[in-house]
């Protein structure tokens, strides 16, 4: 596909997973400062990862849409996580979005919760817990992100799919287990190594959900 892609998703949903994946196509151009995708797969996805599950946020690298969206070349690639998160990001989010093919990723909601309050992402970081006005009591709290499920599935996901007219939905699980995105290229070795690499790091009651 000859096409700037935009992925969409909530957080703890696999956003990074299908980034690097599709980087690694070697097709696409991206706002990261360095275009040696392995070298920043090797620092983000590392194997310490595995005892110290809180340090993935604390590694990963955010490509810069803005920066771009103005640049030359393509096909580019954007990463926008939360796209609904506030005004002001929704009004960047659209038109970073705008006349490109938009993959809406998500997965099933208790995959979700659990790679989240594994990696103290999403629902579980401090500025969440602001936004969200979370109780302290984090039983408490899970036992709300529960409730606010809709079918199985993060409550966003349904307003996202109204907002920004994803062309793709892909489900994380199928993803994962097929190494393949629907009209997109077969995967290469490099892309069949990365998401076993990714999966190997996740907690082994997600592994499980991918066998």
């Amino acid at each position: 596909m000859n096409r700037d892609i935009t992925i969409l998703y909530q957080g703890g949903s696999g956003g990074f997973a299908l980034f690097y994946y599709l980087l690694l196509s070697n097709k696409y151009h991206t706002g990261l400062p360095t275009r040696d995708w392995q070298s920043l797969i090797d620092i983000q996805f590392n194997t310490e990862l595995k005892q110290w599950p809180a340090h993935w946020k604390h590694k990963e690298f955010w490509p810069d849409n803005q920066t771009c969206k103005k640049s030359a070349g393509g096909p580019k690639l954007y990463l926008i996580c939360n796209p609904l998160w506030n005004q002001d990001m929704l009004q960047q989010n659209m038109q970073i979005s705008e006349h490109t093919y938009k993959i809406l990723l998500y997965t099933d909601f208790r995959v979700q919760l659990r790679m989240c309050w594994h990696k103290r992402a999403y629902w579980f970081t401090d500025v969440s817990k602001k936004h969200f006005a979370a109780p302290c009591n984090e039983r408490q709290w899970i036992r709300q992100i529960i409730a606010s499920q809709q079918q199985g599935l993060d409550p966003q996901i349904p307003h996202i799919r109204t907002v920004f007219k994803p062309d793709q939905l892909l489900n994380l699980r199928d993803f994962v287990i097929s190494h393949s995105v629907p009209g997109l290229d077969p995967p290469n070795q490099n892309q069949r190594q990365f998401l076993h690499r990714w999966l190997d790091l996740q907690p082994s009651k997600v592994q499980r959900w991918f066998r």
